[in-house]
């Protein structure tokens, strides 16, 4: 399968012991542990030998820029810490890298023309409590990722912003500025990614040059805040992409090689990135019933599955009614979705659909408001106010996919329907489900279930051979459904782990309910007075990190009252 990696990263870790004020404090050792921070693809390896920070400590601990240096296996000091005969709390902040003179000047910081990454840990502590030192990013990162066809004519990239560094405080760890513009000038690369180091700010604008030949033109980027320790995508390219439903229309049908157009014409809706294609969707697209009797599924078939990348953007189709033989005779499929049969190669992302539905008889095995089958990756993808309604055929049924094999991340339904019938699989993200459903959720779906029908809230039946896993998932239901499973209808492979359902509605007995590793919340989307969401991010910051390294996981909002919605 085909994860694409979005973030990932480390922090840096000291623990700093402290022991009885007459004896000197003992110099910790060094460790590094993998984790991700604030959405962030910075990979920074362990500090090289040699290296110093500058620590500083106010109140029960005074240190006044103690320079602490890595030998190799431990940090040493010129000198013992120890408690003093204060009482209370201690403020303490390190700093890295050091500099000759201890200045964290605007002359120190600008040195190459860019921006410092400057590192700082830290915390208020009682008084012989352990140091527990977490290095973060004191500044802001922007990434630009330039297209091939970019790259191929560029010869450098200039991004000016509205405010400088003064300098950093060595008594507080905290900075100032001046309005001034800085400008910082990266030269041609071989990957395409340019990475700049940017002081936080609210409300801002950038303005980005791109240097071709001896010309540089300037584009301004949208308004946005930044703030300390996050890093933020960029992505300059082409107008390449679907900007209407006609566009999208002709999409369909060149990817399944259909219709009179040259093949050449795909090249209009997507880039090349070194073995991949990428297909953009550049707006919102809102379909008619005319449009929707002349759209195919997209990679409508075992021979034309879907092996690219679809690329959302954020945008929203609403409108659609999910081709099917019964509404388009050239369908010629199982399969009924906006895709159709996505490959293991193949990945859909941030793409949002809305007041869809099935066709009125549908004829299709499969049907999904976004894909019918999926062994590739569906991620950030979501449906609202749509519905799915079961034919004489029909085998299974989801509000994201039908069938699934591959990996869905990131994902939620809403306001959705389903009306399903005897011996069908149907589920509120896939009907018939193997592979991986992980960070999702299912909220206020509406279920019309009959007796030997398999119908749960995240899915609808597993296989015995191939596993199922469902993790950090959340569901709400309304109502109470005969024959119906709160996270999945029946289990016959696989595992649940950490999945949350409401208890103020009674389920059949192969709910979640008869599941390990799944959780009652009460009405106020809490367990035990601790919010849904800190259940759920907990998950994402550990074993979600530790079993998928190389996927990057949505935090969850903390709200009061409210179902869990994605930061």
């Amino acid at each position: 399968m085909k994860i694409k990696t979005l973030f990932a990263g480390v922090y840096i870790i000291c623990l700093l012991g402290c022991n009885d004020s007459n004896v000197p404090i003992p110099i910790p050792t060094f460790s590094v542990n993998n984790a991700t921070f604030s959405r962030s693809t910075i990979e920074t390896e362990s500090l090289p030998h040699g290296s110093t920070v500058l620590f500083h400590a106010e109140g029960a601990l005074n240190t006044n820029n103690l320079l602490l240096t890595y030998s190799g296996d431990r940090w040493e000091s010129p000198s013992p810490i120890q408690w003093n005969n204060n009482t209370g709390i201690t403020t303490y902040h390190a700093l890295y890298p050091v500099y000759n003179d201890y200045s964290y000047s605007s002359t120190n910081l600008y040195t190459t023309g860019c921006l410092e990454d400057i590192l700082i840990a830290k915390d208020t502590l009682l008084k012989k409590q352990d140091i527990n030192l977490k290095f973060t990013h004191l500044f802001s990162q922007i990434n630009i990722q330039v297209t091939p066809s970019i790259q191929q004519q560029i010869k450098g990239i200039h991004l000016t912003v509205p405010t400088t560094i003064h300098n950093i405080s060595i008594e507080t760890g905290t900075f100032s500025t001046t309005p001034a513009t800085h400008t910082t000038i990266l030269s041609k690369n071989n990957t395409g990614n340019y990475s700049f180091i940017i002081p936080p700010m609210k409300e801002c604008m950038l303005t980005l040059g791109i240097e071709i030949d001896t010309v540089i033109y300037k584009y301004q980027l949208p308004v946005h805040t930044f703030e300390s320790n996050k890093k933020y995508e960029c992505n300059l390219r082409t107008s390449a992409g679907i900007q209407n439903a006609k566009e999208l229309i002709e999409f369909s049908l060149l990817i399944n090689k259909k219709g009179n157009f040259n093949e050449n014409t795909l090249d209009k809706y997507g880039e090349r990135h070194g073995n991949d294609t990428i297909f953009y969707l550049l707006n919102d697209i809102e379909l008619t019933e005319e449009d929707c009797k002349e759209l195919l599924p997209i990679g409508y078939n075992a021979n034309y599955g879907f092996n690219h990348i679809f690329e959302g953007n954020g945008h929203t189709i609403s409108n659609l009614t999910i081709p099917d033989k019964s509404n388009n005779s050239s369908v010629q499929s199982l399969y009924s979705g906006l895709f159709g049969n996505i490959t293991e190669k193949g990945v859909i992302r941030n793409l949002t659909i809305i007041n869809s539905h099935s066709a009125d008889n549908p004829t299709c095995k499969q049907t999904g408001i976004l894909s019918a089958e999926n062994n590739g990756t569906i991620i950030n993808c979501f449906v609202s106010n749509s519905s799915i309604t079961a034919g004489n055929n029909s085998t299974s049924l989801g509000l994201i996919c039908a069938n699934n094999a591959g990996y869905i991340i990131n994902c939620g339904v809403e306001n959705s329907a389903i009306k399903t019938g005897s011996n069908v699989k149907s589920g509120g993200i896939a009907g018939n489900a193997t592979g991986y459903i992980l960070n999702c959720y299912a909220y206020n779906n509406s279920f019309t279930t009959k007796n030997g029908s398999y119908t749960g809230g995240i899915a609808g039946m597993s296989n015995i051979n191939i596993p199922l896993t469902i993790a950090n998932c959340c569901v709400y239901h309304s109502k109470t459904y005969n024959y119906f499973g709160a996270i999945i209808g029946n289990l016959r492979g696989g595992t649940i782990d950490y999945a949350y359902y409401n208890n103020n509605k009674s389920y059949y007995s192969i709910s979640a309910s008869t599941v390990s590793n799944s959780y009652l919340y009460q009405s106020d989307f809490s367990i035990n007075g601790i919010s849904l969401p800190t259940y759920l991010n907990t998950w994402v910051d550990s074993i979600g990190k530790e079993l998928y390294p190389e996927i990057i996981f949505k935090k969850w909002a903390i709200g009061s009252n409210i179902s869990p919605r994605f930061e």
